[in-house]
């Protein structure tokens, strides 16, 4: 899961990941809801230790595209263990659908920041080299493009 795969490498786009902030209504209840992009500055964020971007966080808008340094509060190598930490009422996350869609389903997480959009970073089956790929592989590679744009289709 990457903006941009290596280039050194073979790499199949499978699908986009949506990435959204949100925090636990306990958090915003007690530091309140940022109303601009540069509100996130002064809130206890929780940060993915792999994000390429570091600690800025890049957001498109109604006034076009933002960088925010933040001073994370948390940092974490695990989506799921800063969604948890975020429930938990400890900062603000920005994250996958796919880690946080049940959450926010269930309210123990709320958008914020809802008309500004973190870039989608892509899904992608990377591999070392053509030549040398097994055809389990390659089938295998061929039906998750098939599945996850079957997913995509049933869904919009």
């Amino acid at each position: 899961i990457t903006r941009q795969p290596a280039p050194s490498l073979i790499a199949r786009h499978l699908a986009q990941v949506r990435i959204r902030l949100c925090a636990a209504p306990s958090y915003l209840a007690r530091r309140g809801t940022p109303a601009t992009p540069q509100d996130l500055a002064a809130h206890e964020c929780l940060s993915y230790t792999y994000s390429a971007a570091g600690e800025t966080l890049q957001l498109q808008g109604p006034q076009g595209e933002v960088s925010i340094a933040l001073q994370p509060h948390l940092r974490a190598n695990n989506g799921e263990v800063l969604r948890e930490a975020a429930i938990a009422g400890m900062g603000i996350i920005a994250q996958p659908d796919f880690i946080i869609d049940q959450a926010l389903a269930d309210g123990r997480l709320v958008p914020v920041l809802p008309e500004w959009e973190v870039p989608a970073i892509g899904i992608y089956a990377v591999y070392a080299s053509r030549s040398h790929l097994a055809p389990k592989v390659r089938s295998f590679i061929d039906y998750l493009v098939e599945c996850l744009d079957e997913d995509a289709t049933s869904s919009g």
